[in-house]
């Protein structure tokens, strides 16, 4: 899993995920199923988010972002077109 990082921070990608979405370091990469959000806290480091809990029902959704804070040097509105891009699955998946 790679995270954004903001500037002067090293931050190297870290194993995940199980077959549940729970981060583990043994784990390996995995396909979100459909109907479902890998989500990342805005504290990585100490967040309780998907690699905690595991995948979350895209129903569970019930806000959008509207406004990026940080990092100050990305800071402003999101686009309204913003949204999720489909990748390609891993290896082997």
């Amino acid at each position: 899993m790679d995270l954004p990082t903001g500037r002067g921070q090293d931050r190297p990608a870290s194993p995940c995920c199980s077959a549940d979405g729970r981060g583990q370091a043994t784990a390996a990469a995995q396909l979100v199923p459909p109907g479902k959000l890998f989500v990342i806290g805005d504290h990585s480091e100490v967040a309780e988010d998907s690699r905690a809990y595991g995948w979350v029902d895209e129903a569970a959704v019930t806000g959008r972002v509207g406004w990026v804070v940080l990092p100050l040097l990305g800071n402003g509105p999101l686009p309204y077109d913003a949204g999720l891009v489909a990748v390609d699955p891993p290896p082997g998946s």
